[in-house]
């Protein structure tokens, strides 16, 4: 698992414990990692800058609200050349105490596409003109 992978992976740990927690709001600071090295799909050497950012809030009425925004920033060794991935979405969270000593989590995720862009420019887009955008899941 790369490790922009495991930074998102983390700001959703994150949220699960203020679902756990009394009504609160919290903006986090953006968690940064790198400069690391890294391979742009396996093929290209370079090293990478990740950088998350993740707000959450809880209501009275215990529903949690987490905003995530990710972004992977690639630069080739060969040619000093950048890319950037970026992808945001927002998830809402409700504990449910079973009575049992057992708590269920209910909620919902929605979120944008992931883009790809030149930093500081423009977003890249395919032969036909229509921006090039991937799956969260495959965010390297």
């Amino acid at each position: 698992m790369g490790k922009f992978k495991q930074l998102l992976l983390t700001g959703a740990g994150v949220a699960a414990i203020a679902a756990a927690v009394p009504a609160l709001g919290l903006a986090g600071k953006p968690i940064v990692s790198g400069p690391y090295p890294d391979t742009w799909c396996g093929v290209v050497e370079g090293t990478a800058v990740d950088t998350i950012v993740v707000d959450f809030s809880r209501d009275a009425g215990g529903t949690t609200v987490e905003h995530v925004r990710g972004t992977h920033v690639f630069t080739a060794t060969a040619t000093g050349k950048s890319i950037e991935s970026s992808g945001a979405g927002v998830a809402t969270a409700t504990a449910i105490d079973n009575g049992d000593g057992t708590t269920t989590f209910v909620g919902t995720s929605a979120g944008l596409g992931l883009q790809f862009k030149i930093p500081n420019g423009p977003v890249l887009k395919d032969a036909s003109g229509k921006p090039l955008v991937g799956q969260p899941e495959l965010w390297p």
